[in-house]
């Protein structure tokens, strides 16, 4: 967040800008968190300029790890591969931390896990440089299985030949790759040779904006261009909605309720219009704010 303070003829205002703002810090509602996250209670502004990317969604409370050992388990069993088009900052590190405890819990078959992504790896190395900001189920986790670098069957493929040898391999495997909306990205090398065998699965951990790959795989289509040619959707897809990492509209009210005062003003940016506009109302109702949508290009006065 990016807090700004403006001092003029002896009176100070204050503006609050929100960026995206991260769940409320419980593990079991936002499970196999690697790092704490989420806003800081007790803040204060004059104006507020704030997010509303998930306005008029919830997120589900269940734990996923169930569902995605079941996903998984099932799809080893017929000797099929595991892709996942993941996000690479966060995402991609959560989901690999789950894995981990998925096969030493004896929930997942040990199999090699191949990290695609030399954005998502290089945010490993940097993660593994601040442990002090760890969530203590992964400081746990670290402590007894050792740096995510050094687990064995866990692949990070930095190069492209790397990346090439994956899909050289027959055997099953699961497939950690960006971007996570399939946009672009190495991913589109492994969709291209997998989405045509019923043994895979596609499983989608994040949310897929309409228009892009990720939305039409999603969506049940039969076929998705993929360099310029249309590929046959014949394997598995599936989705788990629990690893978003936007605050949901209860989350986004339980840490409004913790502001010491009222902003004068809020503005919310960033959603598509129905999400500001339902967040707007559910803030108004529950704060008894001055909330507002804001308009392309509008200006307004601090101070």
């Amino acid at each position: 967040m990016a807090e700004i303070t403006l001092t003029s003829n002896g009176k100070s205002s204050k503006l609050l800008f929100t960026g995206d703002i991260g769940r409320v810090r419980d593990s079991q509602i936002a499970p196999g968190k690697v790092v704490h996250s989420g806003p800081t209670e007790g803040e204060e502004c004059d104006l507020l300029v704030m997010e509303s990317t998930y306005g008029n969604r919830l997120h589900p409370h269940t734990d996923p790890r169930p569902e995605l050992a079941e996903l998984v388990r099932n799809t080893l069993q017929r000797g099929g591969s595991v892709i996942v088009p993941s996000f690479a900052v966060e995402r991609t590190q959560k989901f690999l931390f789950l894995l981990k405890e998925l096969m030493e819990t004896g929930q997942v078959p040990r199999v090699p896990v191949h990290t695609d992504s030399p954005m998502a790896i290089k945010a490993v190395q940097i993660f593994l440089k601040h442990t002090e900001e760890f969530s203590s189920e992964t400081k746990a986790l670290i402590q007894k299985y050792g740096s995510p670098l050094d687990w064995p069957n866990f692949y990070f493929d930095a190069t492209q030949d790397e990346s090439k040898k994956i899909n050289e391999s027959k055997y099953p495997a699961i497939i950690v790759s960006s971007s996570g909306m399939v946009t672009g990205g190495r991913v589109l090398h492994h969709l291209m040779q997998r989405l045509p065998d019923p043994k895979n699965l596609v499983l989608f951990i994040g949310f897929q904006a309409p228009g892009t790959r990720g939305f039409t795989i999603k969506s049940g289509a039969s076929e998705v261009k993929i360099f310029g040619q249309q590929v046959p959707i014949r394997a598995q897809v599936a989705a788990l909605e629990q690893f978003s990492d936007h605050a949901d509209t209860p989350e986004l009210l339980e840490w409004l309720h913790t502001f010491k005062r009222a902003p004068k003003e809020t503005y919310l940016v960033h959603g598509e219009p129905p999400a500001a506009a339902q967040l707007r109302d559910a803030m108004v109702k529950a704060l008894g704010w001055d909330v507002q949508v804001a308009a392309y290009r509008e200006k307004a006065q601090v101070g």
